[in-house]
């Protein structure tokens, strides 16, 4: 009884709505002729495109400053440029072709060692194969995503791996972000990279590149060659300073393709952890400060890094004059170490030109910089007029320290020669900068207890508790002249290989290698 009613009940509201729907039911026939007269009006063409326009302009504003697609991009890549090591030979290995890091440490000279040393007898044991997107990009000149160590050179250790020659002065960088005073990366930002916050950026921002900066130096740059008297600036944050004085042929950009490959490679060492970028921009002020070029001085040789440049031009110590820059209080001494600080800083631009020929314009440099540090409110004004008012002292003449002589290095020197030889790497200077780790068959601790012996043997309490003061022997004349010396071989299956090399004579002469015996 009750489903009838509610059938018929549906039934009749679907008919309702359905005259409704079709207009019947209020407008009855005449919705026909309103049909005929209505007319769907389109927007005008400007509105679409204003929107288009303001939808890319949007997109381009938020993508300067994220970087979210170049983020997604050079992760991508970096992903793909993989290596594994394994055993013998590689065919797939790329070596760099030029650059001056490259060429200093000798990473441009692999294929010829390679070469020298397996002709004489050595063989590879093991060596990278690169995947083939690294080894694409490396024959485009395209540095891979690998970050340089700020110091490097040689090391020759024993067969216990004790060091007998270390050319690394690892108090001379900065190993952590954390050891950078406040005040170093305040002038450095200031002087080359203003915008590249290291706190406050975007995660995803790249720091390579900071568009409104290139855009301006491209219009100087077609503006000079137009003939208009217009001062041309830079373009380069310091991301890609380290690419051009580091891996650039002669440290220069000489053309558009130069810059492109220079960005790029840096790029892809921005994103090589992901897409966070916060972590690689401390890393580029750690490696900017530890590898920026400060010229050359006679009996230091290239001075790379803030470490080298204090040493070498004003005799000051890295780890002590960050602890001075590191205080709270602005002492005279404060202003003093930040002065010379900031006119290694003031002087990358044109080191050579600054450091050796007209340091009064490398004076002007640093004090403009320091009244500029004020004005941005980075110190305060009174610190500022200390600094501006502090007294730059070069040394005399920048020296190498640690170049006298002692008995310890003769073997040192004697292998060094002998690596050289095998490298084809004629003098120890070149033979120092080599990124090269080197072990020998040495025996340390043997020999370190010969050389004890034969500073014994110039005891004569010792001599004659041991009846070396005897008829023949040391009976006569002062013990202490006498010279001892010995080269000890062990012989092993696969050939004898040198386990002591010394003698007593306290001269640079190595009695061993640079005299003949005649022997009866």
């Amino acid at each position: 009884m009750f489903t009838e009613p509610v059938e018929k009940f549906t039934f009749q509201l679907r008919s309702i709505w359905t005259q409704i729907s079709n207009g019947g039911l209020l407008f009855g026939d005449r919705v026909s002729d309103y049909r005929q007269r209505l007319v769907v009006r389109r927007p005008p063409n400007w509105i679409f495109w204003a929107l288009l326009c303001t939808t890319v302009a949007l997109g381009v504003f938020y993508e300067l400053e994220t970087s979210t697609l170049q983020s997604r991009l050079f992760s991508h890549v970096v992903r793909k440029m993989t290596y594994t090591i394994e055993q013998g030979p590689s065919t797939t290995v790329v070596f760099p072709k030029d650059g001056p890091l490259n060429l200093r440490r000798g990473y441009t000279q692999i294929g010829g060692f390679q070469e020298r040393l397996e002709n004489q007898g050595y063989r590879v044991e093991e060596q990278a194969r690169f995947s083939p997107y690294l080894a694409k990009l490396m024959d485009w000149g395209i540095t891979p995503p690998y970050r340089d160590p700020g110091l490097a050179g040689l090391e020759i250790k024993s067969a216990d791996g004790s060091l007998l020659h270390n050319a690394i002065a690892r108090d001379q960088e900065f190993e952590s972000y954390d050891e950078i005073p406040p005040l170093v990366a305040k002038g450095l930002l200031l002087i080359e990279n203003r915008k590249l916050a290291v706190e406050s950026a975007h995660p995803t921002n790249n720091p390579v590149v900071e568009w409104n900066r290139m855009a301006k130096a491209s219009l100087t740059y077609a503006g000079s060659k137009l003939g208009l008297p217009v001062r041309l600036e830079g373009g380069s944050t310091l991301a890609t300073q380290l690419e051009k004085y580091l891996h650039s042929p002669e440290g220069r950009t000489e053309s558009a393709s130069d810059k492109i490959k220079q960005i790029f490679s840096a790029s892809l060492k921005a994103y090589r952890d992901g897409a966070n970028t916060s972590n690689a921009r401390r890393n580029i002020l750690i490696d900017y400060l530890n590898t920026m070029p400060l010229a050359a001085a006679p009996g230091f040789g290239e001075i790379n890094g803030l470490g080298q440049g204090l040493e070498a031009w004003f005799g000051m110590d890295l780890r002590h004059t960050s602890a001075i820059l590191s205080a709270d209080e602005d002492t005279p001494e404060k202003a003093a170490a930040f002065k010379h600080v900031l006119t290694l800083l003031a002087a990358v631009r044109a080191p050579a030109y600054y450091l050796l020929q007209d340091r009064a314009a490398l004076e002007q440099r640093a004090r403009y910089y320091a009244g500029l540090l004020a004005e941005f409110g980075l110190i305060t004004h009174d610190f500022s007029a200390q600094v501006r008012a502090a007294k730059v002292h070069f040394l005399p003449a920048a020296r190498f320290g640690n170049t006298g002589f002692t008995p310890q290095r003769k073997l040192s020197s004697a292998l060094r020669v002998d690596l050289g030889n095998l490298l084809g790497v004629s003098d120890f200077y070149s033979l120092n900068r080599l990124d090269l780790e080197v072990q020998t068959s040495v025996d340390a601790r043997l020999q370190q207890r010969v050389d004890e012996l034969f500073a014994r043997l110039k005891d004569r309490e010792f001599l004659e508790e041991h009846g070396f003061i005897a008829e023949r022997l040391l009976l006569t004349g002062d013990p202490a002249d006498v010279v001892y010396s010995i080269v000890l071989f062990e012989s092993l299956p696969d050939g004898n290989v040198l386990r002591i090399q010394t003698d007593n004579l306290d001269r640079p002469l190595d009695v061993n290698e640079g005299m003949k015996m005649e022997l009866g």
